[in-house]
């Protein structure tokens, strides 16, 4: 420990005796001059200010080579720095059977040394994703790999995984034959901790209350300190980077490079669960958690503002980047039941949960803080932003109900505010309730109400989502024309703003009146791209929209095999992040093109799940357009009068709605008619056809399902 004392214990390992009146150093170097050897120096971080001793070797002696292991670099010239990497670990989502997740370094390690303590372990099957998760946890490091395999004498792994929450705690009793402080994790940790400044142990500390990782910016705002303030008591930026270098080099922190060129840091796990327990000791815990919760939620304001803007791609990465860090926010005001702040928050980040599809994660946060005793107390401004977060999130999963009632509360705040813009939105909702459930007329008018309230407000943003939910609309009553001057402007009112997203579903707008019209070419070409900006923006529902309609291009085109394919991929991405109305449709879509592929039991199976989602619920175009191929099935597999009726029931349905039906399924619809025409003859024909005229939606979708029904049960009008 002694950096006086470098020289002489190398001499001791050569076996080389001082001698008297000379310096030591200048007898190694007699000694090792002219020889070629291999020099290893282990453990250097506690004696790092001996640095000088190899250089000084190395430079007098060209055959001497120098190996030092070192938790720091020595900073001296000529050294070359080897990082050591954690051990290579299973990459995450990815499903590997018990061989191929054995030759991976971390998981070979843990076998290997959990059998040296039970020799009939093996990894099978059943425990390979638990010990390859536990890896993951212990971030690869091999002494702690090392220490929690010694533990399967006692816990299995899954027994050990649930445990890790107390890791410091698991991971001990490493082998005697090891120096004291490799007996333990918390030893080892503890030994490098100690080998660093006070103010900078301060800072190690205070960097556990991120989650994930964070920027260079981010710990000077959150881990102030006595040294290195500047006026607000943020650490200046030339301190925090001298520190965190320090840090770095100490391997108490890893720094990586982001693509955005910024340098992300983090903590390993086990590195940051003893500095939480520093952190703890130290009575700054509470005071430091609020600064962290008060830096993220500037960052989910300005967010908030920047997302419908030209920045939006860049927030929405950064946010997706610091979404453990607005988590433990979230979770330190529900800890501190601050109904205010969690308030703030949900309703700052609600548009990012919206972008990126966390619905589930989103509405969980804000329920929590909007059923907090005193939200009521809450200021209206705070309260209402997360009231239409709710009611937006709610719509999004299609809970019509709850959204209704939130909006419902929603507007009476937003009166009382004198913000008449925001009632654009609560119209549109209304709109969108209204189409699905196939009352146009109430629909249109809602949605004409919501569009000159944003005009009137001259909203931009407001005016490009009510141009869009009228486009919708009016394309379904048959008026594209109209539709096409909805979305154009739309469009450039989004383009206007830098808002990407909602320039992504104004295309999408516009490819749906290209595969209205029956024109393949234009759907490609659009769709095309708004895949390519939905994916770079992670927004899965237009991505699974623009997935669709380039699978019914492809099967306008004749490709059936491509269209299937790109018609599953949606329907997966769709059933992933919880979109009711994209399983629907895409359900829908797969039935259809099942049909064209004349695979009948596939495509019963679809269109009846279709169904039983989509009834009453919504969206009942779907449903209707489900209803039509149902009674092509029929008509293909000789059940004329069946498809007579249904498809008689869908004609009224759509007069009813006052939805006509699109060109591009105009030649099928005919050829089923024509299909069912020849299989019942003229006069019982014109009879079904009659009688269909008379049947409701409800009657439709029960012949519907009843056609479509399994095994000996299913029959339609012909069998009964």
């Amino acid at each position: 420990r002694d950096p006086q004392l470098v020289p002489a214990y190398i001499a001791q390992a050569l076996g080389v005796t001082d001698v008297p009146g000379r310096p030591l150093t200048a007898t190694l170097i007699s000694r090792l001059s002219g020889q070629r050897l291999l020099l290893l120096l282990d453990n250097f971080e506690q004696v790092v200010e001996a640095a000088g001793v190899p250089l000084q070797l190395c430079a007098a002696c060209p055959g001497l080579q120098v190996l030092i292991t070192s938790r720091v670099p020595l900073r001296v010239r000529g050294e070359q720095v080897y990082p050591v990497p954690p051990l290579a670990l299973p990459v995450p989502g990815v499903t590997v059977g018990a061989e191929a997740l054995g030759r991976i370094a971390a998981v070979a390690l843990f076998v290997q040394r959990a059998q040296a303590r039970r020799p009939d372990f093996t990894l099978t099957d059943a425990n390979s994703a638990v010990v390859g998760e536990l890896c993951a946890r212990l971030d690869g490091l091999p002494l702690a790999i090392e220490l929690a395999a010694a533990r399967v004498s006692v816990l299995s792994p899954a027994a050990l995984l649930t445990r890790m929450g107390e890791a410091l705690g698991v991971l001990t009793e490493g082998p005697r034959d090891l120096p004291a402080r490799q007996r333990t994790i918390r030893d080892v940790i503890a030994w490098s901790y100690g080998l660093i400044a006070q103010e900078k142990q301060a800072l190690f500390r205070r960097l556990a209350v991120f989650a994930g990782g964070f920027t260079l910016a981010a710990a000077g705002e959150v881990c102030f300190s006595t040294a290195g303030q500047d006026g607000d008591g943020a650490m200046t930026s030339a301190a925090v980077l001298e520190d965190m270098g320090a840090l770095v080099e100490a391997s108490l922190v890893q720094a990586v490079e982001m693509p955005s060129s910024e340098v992300w840091f983090r903590q390993l796990n086990t590195i940051r669960a003893f500095a939480l327990e520093q952190l703890e000791a130290s009575g700054e815990a509470a005071a430091v958690r609020q600064r962290h919760a008060d830096y993220y939620l500037a960052l989910a304001e300005a967010a908030s503002t920047a997302l419908a803007g030209p920045e939006q791609v860049t927030w929405l990465t950064r946010l997706e980047a610091e979404h453990d860090n607005l988590r433990a926010a979230l979770g330190w005001a529900r800890e501190q039941g601050d109904v205010t702040l969690g308030l703030r928050l949900t309703g700052a980040l609600w548009p990012f949960w919206q972008r990126h599809n966390h619905f589930n994660e989103g509405r969980h946060w804000l329920d929590h803080f909007l059923r907090l005793e005193g939200a009521r107390e809450a200021p209206a401004a705070v309260r209402v932003a997360a009231l239409t977060g709710a009611a937006w999130l709610a719509h999004d999963q299609d809970d019509f109900e709850l959204a209704d009632a939130l909006f419902e509360q929603g507007l009476t705040l937003y009166q009382a505010l004198g913000q008449t813009a925001q009632l654009s939105g609560v119209l549109a909702h209304r709109a969108i309730v209204a189409r699905r459930q196939g009352l146009y007329e109430e629909a249109a008018a809602l949605a004409e109400k919501s569009l000159a309230i944003a005009r009137d407000a001259a909203d931009e943003a407001a005016i490009g989502y009510a141009l869009f939910r009228l486009g919708l609309i009016t394309r379904e009553r048959g008026d594209l024309d109209g539709a096409r001057q909805d979305f154009e402007e739309c469009l450039s009112r989004y383009r206007a703003l830098g808002d990407r997203v909602g320039e992504a579903f104004a295309l999408l707008g516009l490819s749906d009146l290209a595969r209205d019209q029956g024109d393949p070419e234009t759907v490609q070409t659009l769709c095309t791209g708004t895949l390519a900006l939905c994916r770079e923006l992670e927004h899965h529902m237009g991505t699974g929209f623009s997935l669709n309609n380039l699978a019914l291009a492809a099967a306008m085109r004749g490709d059936l095999g491509q269209a299937e394919t790109l018609a599953a991929e949606a329907l997966e991405l769709f059933r992933e992040h919880g979109i009711p109305g994209g399983v629907v449709e895409l359900l829908v879509t797969s039935g259809r093109l099942a049909c064209d592929r004349a695979e009948y039991d596939r495509a019963r199976a679809m269109l009846g799940e279709a169904l039983v989602e989509g009834w009453p619920a919504g969206p009942h175009w779907m449903v209707l357009t489900a209803v039509e191929e149902t009674a092509r099935v029929a008509a293909a597999t000789g059940d004329g009068g069946t498809a007579v009726y249904l498809l008689g029931a869908a004609d009224a349905w759509r007069e009813r709605m006052g939805v006509p039906r699109p060109a591009y399924r105009r030649a099928s619809v005919a050829a089923t008619w024509a299909a069912a025409r020849r299989a019942l003859g003229a006069d019982a024909f014109a009879r079904a056809q009659r009688e269909a005229g008379s049947l409701m939606p409800e009657d439709a979708v029960a012949l519907a399902l009843r056609c479509l029904g399994p095994g000996p049960g299913r029959g339609g009008i012909t069998q009964r």
